[in-house]
């Protein structure tokens, strides 16, 4: 199993575009992914109240899924005004501002109203209930603005806390050691189908 997660953008109101939608196109619709972590900086877009479950029907299983859904915009402006709760939290590692108005850029530009994260594939790397209260937290403390949501953000993103988190001119330069790139992928994704500005 690849373990991936995919933040996903259409019109489709609802999780799981790629489940619900006959003429979803995974090239555009799924702007990036993460490989075995959920990116520090999707998850400012979202709050607890985002989260919706639903079930689904698939290869003759029903199962159901559960998932942040918030309009893209609304995503965007809730990023940027917890930018400086995120540069104080991650202030060792030379803060975030970078990397907020590449992805916020980046998310203004695609087409699509509503933005959600496929993360299936991310929750099976948890122990059984583990991953579900995990990101209710971490999005609950976020929105409350409360230091309690560094540690769920290093668990979900699994960032190194400590190391520097390196610019996209850091990375053309070759100046970095292997856990700065870990971390550069793990801030914003990686490209999986499509490109992205920072790769």
């Amino acid at each position: 199993m690849a373990n991936r997660c995919y933040l996903s953008c259409s019109d489709h109101d609802g999780i799981y575009p790629s489940f619900s939608l006959p003429n979803f196109n995974t090239e555009v619709q799924w702007l990036v992914h993460g490989a075995g972590c959920l990116p520090l900086i999707w998850l400012p877009m979202f709050t607890d109240g985002d989260l919706v479950s639903k079930e689904f029907t698939a290869e003759g299983q029903t199962f159901t899924e559960t998932a942040p859904v918030v309009s893209r915009m609304l995503g965007v402006e809730r990023l940027l005004s917890l930018r400086g709760f995120l540069n104080n939290l991650f202030r060792e590692n030379g803060g975030l501002d970078h990397h907020i108005d590449m992805f916020a850029e980046y998310i203004k530009s695609v087409d699509g109203e509503f933005v959600t994260v496929e993360l299936q594939e991310i929750s099976w790397l948890y122990q059984a209930g583990e991953f579900q209260p995990l990101l209710r937290r971490c999005l609950t403390n976020m929105a409350a603005q409360s230091i309690e949501a560094k540690d769920a953000l290093i668990t979900l993103s699994t960032v190194i806390d400590g190391r520097r988190f390196l610019t996209l001119e850091d990375t053309e330069d070759g100046n970095y050691e292997d856990e700065d790139m870990w971390n550069y992928f793990r801030i914003m994704g990686e490209p999986y189908i499509r490109s992205v500005p920072w790769s």
